[in-house]
């Protein structure tokens, strides 16, 4: 069994509850997996996951983070932890 970091490497919070991304093959907190449902690509990295593990790819590797992904993981991370960034960006 694989160990996780001691800190998520996407918003660097703890890992006591963990899951691997849909997106690639991070292994990221709970608060981020949960949080990759707001991505603009969420659906098609689902899709993908699924269409992949029925075909009996088991090491799927994700179609990755696209820049709006990416954008937008930055956002509800400093929404999460309470920005200052965030606080600006809700004026």
């Amino acid at each position: 069994m694989r160990l996780p970091n001691a800190n998520c490497p996407r918003c660097g919070g703890a890992m006591s509850c963990h899951s691997v991304s849909y997106f690639n093959t991070q292994d990221v907190c709970c608060d981020c997996k949960t949080e990759e449902r707001q991505f603009p690509n969420y659906q098609k990295a689902l899709d993908a996951e699924t269409a992949q593990v029925q075909a009996g790819n088991l090491a799927y590797q994700g179609i990755g983070l696209a820049e709006e992904d990416r954008v937008m993981m930055r956002q509800l991370i400093a929404v999460r932890k309470g920005s200052d960034d965030a606080q600006a960006h809700r004026r």
